[in-house]
């Protein structure tokens, strides 16, 4: 429907798998619309969750968690859920997953903030002993708090947020569903953001260290959730040191490389609409298929990159 031939299109919506959608910290869900689109017009159930909307003062990303399960129940009424989750949303649905893996029949998990055992624990550390200290240097709480929030028109948010680096290579499509989405009027005139900058902030510093892998309850969710993580080719979230490690500790996990950067869905969604359908829809052999892809980005060409995917379980 406007939106390329993503094959393999389905012809019966009863067969569609039901999916859950869940974005990066500071992206409402409807900032993806071009790849949710693309996802529905090939008969795809898909419906979609702000995580942060559960996020009080008190909140935890477990707790978010809670409400992204007591969200995901009403839809798995139909039947077991596809988890997609980018980056944060990424990060959550694997913890709602560990608690609750009778409703998920699968996840795809796209450059989560997924770290090793070193890592976990040196930020658990600094965070119980030096919390100040480990608030003011985390590089995304202070990026988040200093970010402007307010602009006098959408057009001027657009010029201001389209020119820095994060946004600098979004599709055109991606341009126009973030301003729609990520902006609401306020209420003394003007535009805000959707999501406050506290909130992001408050977001990033209260991440759980043990996030990956899942303690004592990973047993569980390794036995009877499969899933497949996506790491993008440059700028990802995992990084590269920790992934031997991290696929020795999740052995249900597929792990493969993706041409793209870490908002590859926001810069190419048509590309990454085609990379994730079949793996919704349970092909993983789809893996196998981005061997060998160069990066197509705009970042990626411009480093003339050479990033080689590779499928690993």
């Amino acid at each position: 429907a406007g939106h390329g031939n993503l094959s393999p299109c389905l012809s019966w919506t009863i067969m569609a798998p039901l999916v859950r959608f869940l974005g990066a910290n500071g992206f409402p869900c409807g900032a993806y619309r071009p790849v949710l689109e693309r996802l529905r017009a090939s008969g795809l159930d898909v419906t979609t969750s702000d995580a942060w909307r559960h996020y009080t003062g008190e909140a935890t990303w477990r707790k978010m968690a809670d409400g992204l399960i007591e969200d995901t129940e009403r839809q798995a009424s139909k039947g077991r859920v596809v988890g997609v989750g980018h980056s944060f949303g990424g990060a959550l649905l694997c913890l709602a997953a560990a608690q609750r893996p009778d409703l998920f029949e699968r996840l795809i998990i796209v450059d989560p903030p997924m770290f090793g055992m070193p890592t976990r624990v040196a930020a658990a550390v600094t965070r119980a002993l030096w919390p100040s200290l480990f608030h003011r240097f985390h590089p995304a709480v202070q990026g988040a708090r200093r970010r402007r929030q307010e602009w006098a028109t959408r057009e001027e948010a657009g010029r201001h947020l389209f020119s820095r680096k994060l946004f600098r290579n979004f599709h055109e499509e991606s341009h126009a569903a973030f301003l729609e989405h990520a902006l609401l009027d306020a209420p003394g005139g003007g535009v805000t953001l959707v999501i406050p900058r506290e909130v992001e902030a408050a977001v990033f510093e209260t991440f759980p260290a043990d996030v990956w892998p899942f303690s004592a309850r990973l047993g569980q969710y390794d036995a009877r959730t499969p899933g497949v993580v996506l790491v993008a080719a440059h700028g990802s979230q995992i990084p590269a040191r920790e992934l031997p490690g991290l696929r020795a500790s999740l052995p249900s996990l597929r792990f493969a490389t993706y041409p793209g950067g870490h908002f590859w869905a926001l810069e190419d969604p048509e590309a990454f609409s085609k990379c994730i359908l079949p793996l919704i829809l349970g092909d993983v052999s789809a893996l196998e298929d981005m061997a060998g892809a160069g990066d197509p980005s705009p970042a990626g060409k411009a480093k003339g990159s050479s990033h080689r995917a590779v499928a690993s379980k």
